[in-house]
């Protein structure tokens, strides 16, 4: 699909939503997205679990999480300095204050993050160690009371998850996350039938042992829209990214994601994006799609099976005056593409089939399997930086297998186990990587109680 014809479908698409919907019920259950590690987080953070001050208890809110995790890796992930095979601890701490009413007019957040690495890695890896930084340092101010509708707007540093976190994330697993420096506006409550949210953010750049500045030449500006109807959740939204280096980039996304109910039981996540504009003096145009069905069976563990495709435009020459690559900004990629962090929204395609499910209330347990193929047999393998500018080495990088675990021991501590194999096809074997990759995690994550 061309991305004139991309962009239209949206278009036809929002034209129809436009029409009058009714106004949603307020003690009704909304649709809420299914897929995995498309969960938003919200302006509290999960750890925060705890008010202070009896006398007022909603005025004040801290939490503290710490998570302490070793890592094994080999393959295509290695170090530069010690190749085959790198093992390394990490620990990343988190502190998070929060002032003022949940309902008051004026409230204001403050979150710390402290990351580092327990290990020999040289040079240090910038989205690895981030010592004593401010993930947030937010002012939010609600103008219910001059406007017919809710509106809060926030300013300062923020950290934040976008649509279905592929374009912009807060980073779950990262031992260091995405924050910008700006000003976010939201119009419409959780239950309105439609919203709008504002973005004009500075995104900033990681510094090992200071405050993160933001990083110059860089901007995001947003418009992403949230219209509610029965059995659906539809996200339109417009992006528009600059950035003067390393490759300037001018680039304008526009796409919509829906998610809801199919039927009794099923339920789908649909999110096609197209991206124009300049990358290093070129033109751009690119494409992406991410399409899930899944299905839920209601008994003791609550398992789901689901299928999905995700697909993201490559470069087909890196010397013609196009570009092709889709950019996925500054979204996710470990829960949404792969465990290990070898896949994201860029020049792939990628069928796979994934099942969740709980053996007891204190458990949760995913299993995925992906086909990975190359978008473009000329362009580079994502996360590998594994290249064939002949293209001869085909296009079929292999076959992942990802296994979670994830175990609430208590309700202030939990264990992450996460193991991925990527198995490699015959793009890696041409280029000499027939062991593909592994990577394997063990989290222990503690919070106030």
């Amino acid at each position: 699909m061309r991305v004139g014809n991309a962009r239209r479908c949206i278009v036809l698409l929002l034209v129809w939503l436009i029409a009058p919907a009714p106004a949603l019920a307020q003690d009704g259950e909304l649709p809420r997205p299914r897929a995995t590690g498309t969960e938003r987080a919200g302006d509290i953070p999960a750890y925060v679990a705890r008010t202070v001050a009896a006398d007022a208890p909603d005025w004040l809110r801290i939490g503290a999480e710490v998570r302490a995790r070793f890592e094994d890796r080999a393959g295509l992930q290695q170090d530069p300095i010690e190749p085959g095979r790198t093992s390394a601890g990490l620990t990343r701490t988190r502190l998070f204050a929060g002032f003022g009413r949940a309902q008051g007019p004026v409230r204001f957040a403050v979150e710390a993050q402290d990351s580092r690495q327990l290990g020999l890695r040289d040079p240090p890896e910038l989205l690895t160690i981030n010592e004593a930084d401010l993930l947030q340092a937010r002012l939010t101010v609600d103008l219910d009371a001059l406007a017919a509708v809710p509106i809060a707007v926030d300013l300062g540093r923020i950290s934040f998850d976008g649509i279905d976190r592929r374009l912009i994330a807060r980073n779950r697993n990262r031992n260091t996350a995405n924050a910008f420096d700006g000003a976010r506006i939201r119009v419409g409550g959780d239950r309105a039938a439609f919203g709008l949210e504002g973005l004009a953010l500075w995104p900033t750049e990681p510094r090992e042992e200071r405050l993160d500045p933001v990083g110059p030449g860089q901007r995001l500006l947003g418009l992403i829209g949230r219209i509610r109807r029965p059995g659906v959740v539809v996200e339109p939204y417009y992006l528009h990214f600059d950035a003067e280096r390393d490759g300037p980039r001018r680039l304008h996304t526009t796409g919509v994601r829906l998610f809801g109910p199919l039927a009794a039981r099923w339920d789908h996540d649909v999110h096609l994006s197209a991206q124009v504009g300049t990358t290093d003096g070129r033109r751009h145009r690119a494409l992406a799609l991410h399409a899930q069905v899944g299905r839920r069976w209601e008994n003791a563990w609550a398992p789901r099976l689901a299928g999905w495709l995700n697909y993201a435009s490559g470069d087909s020459d890196p010397l013609d005056a196009r570009h092709g690559r889709f950019d996925a900004l500054f979204g996710s990629s470990h829960a949404l593409f792969g465990l290990t962090d070898l896949l994201s929204w860029e020049n792939t395609v990628t069928p796979a089939a994934g099942l969740t499910f709980s053996p007891s209330a204190a458990v949760d347990v995913a299993l995925a399997h992906r086909l990975v193929w190359l978008a473009s047999a000329l362009d580079a393998f994502a996360g590998g930086g594994v290249r064939d500018p002949t293209g001869r080495s085909g296009a079929f990088v292999g076959q992942e297998l990802d296994i979670r675990v994830q175990w609430e021991m208590f309700p202030a501590a939990a264990l992450d186990v996460q193991y991925g194999r990527l198995f490699a096809g015959g793009f890696l074997e041409r280029a000499g990587h027939r062991g593909g990759a592994r990577t394997f995690f063990v989290a222990l994550t503690t919070k106030l109680p």
